[in-house]
């Protein structure tokens, strides 16, 4: 066995894999219902602080230009969480996530955020410390580090989660989602927004998915196929 003395320049060249930050939503109980400004939470201060101005939504950006953004730029992202999968021979996963438009505004008692959005990007997370779940809404911080012909991709630091019942959309902005986001909708017919979303019924209606994917049942019996993707 090597000297210990050996060992240690070995140990301070390996870098550390920082696992990927995710702080889940509480409720607020709100006196009443009204409009603010967004408000992070104290471990996700420091995050925001590090994303570029540009990359939050002023009514004039609003468009697939959000995510029409260089390798290398510091992003803070909203979306829908669509999809995840296991990224093979590694500890990361891979996070497809439904862009959505924010204009720095929310409820008093709940997120809220565009029905519309500028498309799908990736987040690459490495060891989540909370197991993410599709159809919740997340805000995802980190550095851009792929915009090839797919997917933009982002590192992932931090994800702030808003479980179902947490959050409502609005509208605004023009829509560039992929199509088969919208498949099988009718947002014409609907009132948009709601301070009070109804679960499923209010996400059903708004987002492909059905009620059953909406279930925690179907997680449960689904949990060892999602895991060996």
């Amino acid at each position: 066995m090597p000297p210990i003395r050996m060992l240690l320049p070995l140990l301070l060249v390996v870098p550390m894999l920082r696992a990927t930050e995710v702080e889940e939503s509480k409720v607020i109980h709100a006196k009443g219902l009204g409009t603010a400004t967004y408000t992070a939470t104290d471990a996700e201060k420091p995050f925001l602080q590090k994303a570029s101005p540009k990359t939050f939504n002023p009514d004039e950006e609003m468009t697939k230009a959000v995510l029409e953004v260089r390798a290398g730029t510091y992003i803070s992202w909203f979306g829908i969480v669509r999809e995840i999968s296991r990224i093979p021979e590694s500890t990361k996963q891979r996070v497809v996530v439904e862009s959505k438009y924010f204009s720095g505004l929310g409820d008093l008692h709940l997120q809220t955020v565009s029905i519309n959005g500028a498309g799908d990007f990736d987040a690459i997370c490495e060891s989540p410390t909370y197991e993410l779940i599709p159809l919740t809404l997340v805000r995802l911080y980190g550095r851009v580090i792929e915009h090839g012909a797919g997917n933009p991709a982002v590192a992932a630091e931090y994800i702030r989660v808003w479980p179902l019942g947490l959050f409502s959309f609005r509208d605004y902005g023009t829509d560039a989602s992929a199509p088969k986001r919208r498949t099988g909708l009718h947002l014409g017919k609907l009132r948009i927004y709601s301070s009070r979303p109804a679960v499923p019924s209010y996400y059903t209606e708004r987002l492909a998915c059905s009620a059953r994917e909406l279930q925690r049942e179907w997680w449960k019996k689904n949990q060892e196929r999602l895991n060996n993707e």
